[in-house]
């Protein structure tokens, strides 16, 4: 395997096994597994990752009890930014936040009316050159009732519709410069409870609104224009069935080979969210021993007492089941909070602090600089200092950090909440 491969597949899974390793020190010997069988122990990680095609990485010298910043001293230590501190940020209005709109499912703006006419002025102002859009959705109930709207709307001004169904959002971002679309609409309010909804919009390559084209949009849907529909100028839908298997396939092919992960046991949170399916079965495509928990999505139990907010449950099934690693995600699959194998939950600061010194020791953290937002813990800034990497933050919002990492040429971002940037391997934040 190319020693790129090998590159690829460590950052694709460095916020899932090397943060757990870093935040433990080294993984504490577990007893003797009946189903599936490990090969693990705390003293031999580093051959396991050498005998998977993994070089060895320097894991005391990484390892978290070097950053005792990170979490601060005292209150007066944490980095709470004054509001002159933060970057300036246009709103787009009294709609669209930092990431798309969204409100509470059947009360305005999260309606089936509201959810028609932004398609209609979606049609006028995005969607109009190749006249086709994607949609996808999350598991929660109300998406059925927005995707038929925005499907209405959309085809009466003569779009197309592709549909992707029930898929994360960084699939979406990943997958939607292959289907010869104008823009796509993801249907998700992320880590929300159930009866909330919301709609995110991403341009043709993957990449979110900016506050710019946002605040022109909601010009257009707030004003008095009548829309007009032609009995020529009919839409048609389509059902996408590649998307989900490339992105799988893809996911795959990062890794060195298919038992890169052979004797590790994981315990996988999926919060009934979209990646339900899809997580569990990467894993265990790639040799691991999967527990999955909160994989039975129902419209209603999406994000409830469970996923990247709600982790108190893999974590205590970690410790009960000598798992070494323990992964929570949120309902569309853009956030990611882990624990080590004793439980100990490990935060977005920390797994950034943990990235961030692997790239820099592996030459592979572009522009010597990482980005974070202003809210992100005074700790991380000084640690990565110490490292002689660039620090900057950005507005809050995944995607005001994504701007900054292409505005300084960076490779790595994210949030304490648990938006983790990858930009070689990624558009958006992904769990996976």
């Amino acid at each position: 395997m190319p020693k790129t491969g090998l590159r690829a597949f460590i950052c694709s899974f460095s916020v899932s096994l090397f943060a757990v390793m870093a935040a433990n020190r080294i993984f504490a010997p577990q007893k003797p597994l009946e189903t599936p069988p490990l090969d693990i122990s705390g003293k031999n990680i580093v051959l396991f990752l050498k005998n998977n095609g993994v070089p060895k990485i320097p894991v005391k010298k990484i390892a978290l009890s070097i950053l005792p910043e990170i979490t601060p001293e005292t209150p007066d230590e944490a980095n709470v930014p004054s509001v002159e501190d933060a970057p300036e940020v246009i709103m787009a209005g009294k709609l669209f936040g930092t990431d798309g709109v969204r409100g509470v499912a059947n009360v305005f703006p999260m309606t089936a009316e509201f959810a028609f006419r932004l398609a209609l002025s979606l049609s006028s102002l995005a969607a109009v050159q190749k006249k086709r859009v994607a949609i996808g959705k999350d598991t929660r109930i109300s998406g059925d009732m927005l995707e038929s709207a925005l499907i209405a709307g959309f085809t009466s001004m003569g779009v197309d519709v592709i549909k992707m169904g029930v898929v994360p959002t960084p699939l979406l971002t990943a997958q939607v410069h292959n289907l010869d679309v104008d823009m796509a609409v993801m249907i998700t309010a992320s880590h929300n409870p159930y009866y909330d909804n919301g709609i995110k919009l991403v341009d043709g390559q993957g990449n979110k609104f900016s506050d710019a084209k946002t605040a022109e949009l909601e010009k257009l849907l707030t004003s008095d224009i009548t829309f007009e529909h032609s009995k020529e100028a009919i839409g048609r839908v389509f059902e996408d069935d590649k998307s989900i298997p490339e992105y799988m396939d893809n996911a795959r092919k990062i890794a060195p080979n298919f038992n890169a992960l052979k004797g590790l046991r994981v315990v996988l949170d999926c919060a009934n969210g979209a990646f339900s399916k899809i997580m569990p079965q990467i894993f265990k495509d790639l040799g691991a021993g999967v527990i999955t928990l909160f994989d039975t999505p129902d419209g209603y139990n999406i994000n409830k007492d469970c996923g990247s907010q709600h982790t108190e449950k893999m974590q205590e099934v970690v410790k009960n089941t000598t798992a070494q690693l323990g992964i929570a995600v949120d309902g569309d699959g853009d956030r990611i909070i882990i624990c080590d194998e004793n439980g100990n939950r490990i935060d977005g600061d920390q797994i950034i602090a943990f990235l961030a010194t692997y790239l820099k020791e592996e030459n592979l953290l572009k522009g010597n600089a990482v980005v974070a937002t202003v809210w992100s813990n005074l700790g991380l800034e000084k640690y990565l200092h110490t490292l002689g990497i660039d620090y900057f933050r950005s507005a809050v919002g995944e995607r005001y950090v994504i701007e900054k990492m292409q505005e300084v040429g960076s490779n790595l971002g994210g949030e304490e909440s648990g938006h983790m940037v990858l930009s070689d391997y990624a558009k958006t934040g992904d769990a996976l």
